[in-house]
């Protein structure tokens, strides 16, 4: 769904896709996303702005990468960790992070805390 509409290489766009597909799926079977979207990458990105230029970042937990996408966006300077246990999420969030044109920065890792 979301790799369908969003735009290679577009971050924002990417993110902006997740956020739709989570509200189309999600919202409207009455459950919640895993992702951080919308009103809680409101709540990650102020938590961020604070953060020093150029600062590295480890996330515990990457499930699809939507919140190291949000990161990478708010902090354009920021290297990003992640770690997920899940070998599948690993490579969807790969892909996606790859798709928004972030692979660069965004690593993500297979393995536990």
């Amino acid at each position: 769904f979301a790799l369908g509409r969003a735009r290679a290489g577009d971050a924002r766009s990417v993110c902006d896709a997740m956020d739709e597909f989570a509200e189309a799926s999600w919202a409207a079977q009455h459950a919640w996303s895993k992702a951080a979207g919308d009103s809680k990458s409101r709540v990650l990105c102020a938590a961020l702005r604070g953060a020093v230029s150029g600062a590295r970042i480890l996330e515990i937990g990457t499930y699809c990468g939507y919140s190291a996408l949000r990161m990478a966006l708010e902090l354009p300077g920021a290297e990003i960790t992640s770690l997920e246990v899940d070998p599948t999420n690993v490579l969807i969030a790969r892909n996606v992070a790859a798709m928004a044109g972030l692979a660069g920065r965004i690593q993500i890792w297979t393995g536990h805390s």
